[in-house]
């Protein structure tokens, strides 16, 4: 490959797509979809373990379902809750209703504890379910661009096992050949990637 695009042009390509394809009725779709994969993960887990996800809006892959059966397994689930900084909130089951996808940050009453990026490593988490608006095969992620994610995955130990296993959210036409997508130093590396369609790929560095 002779050259990469910029990050922002990709990220400006890939968010015009899925403005333009992703409709009402694929994001019901999706929703069902994204939970039938992501089920025998949440199934190898006991009750009381913890995984991190992330509420979903827009254009986004949805993840309420997967939340919901979350939270319905007996796992504890943490959630961003801060636009400026990474900062965690663990989600109260009672608390959890469509009505918070409708922004970014829910409110501290609806988060049974907040936290700060460096205590996600004391959690043991199992995994983390985070958003992309496109992965390559080599494992690297494209964010919207503010390094939030970045951040708050370097204080998750991610190099000592037991470590948690990175899953991105993104959508068929958004998994890209390897060397598609530039990587920078700072850029976490993910495991696998779910995709809207319900496919659960694992990629390779090499």
């Amino acid at each position: 490959m002779d050259s990469v695009i910029s990050k922002p042009a990709l990220r400006k390509k890939f968010l015009d797509r899925r403005r333009l394809t992703f409709s009402p009725a694929q994001r019901i779709q999706a929703e069902s979809q994204v939970l039938a994969a992501a089920r025998p993960l949440l199934d190898s887990l006991k009750p009381g373990e913890v995984v991190a996800s992330y509420l979903s809006f827009d254009t986004e892959v949805p993840t309420f379902l997967l939340n919901e059966a979350i939270l319905d397994s007996g796992l504890k689930l943490v959630v961003p809750c801060d636009l400026e900084q990474p900062r965690w909130g663990q989600l109260d089951p009672v608390q959890h209703t469509r009505a918070l996808y409708r922004r970014f940050n829910p409110h501290p009453p609806l988060l049974s504890k907040e936290m700060h990026g460096n205590d996600l490593a004391k959690l043991g988490l199992k995994f983390i379910f985070l958003p992309a608006l496109a992965v390559d095969r080599t494992q690297v992620r494209l964010g919207r661009g503010a390094g939030w994610y970045d951040q708050a995955l370097a204080h998750c130990n991610l190099t000592s096992p037991p470590r948690p296993q990175l899953i991105a959210l993104t959508h068929d036409w958004e998994v890209l050949q390897a060397g598609t997508l530039p990587h920078e130093p700072h850029d976490q590396l993910v495991d696998q990637v779910l995709t809207s369609s319900g496919r659960l790929q694992k990629l390779d560095s090499e």
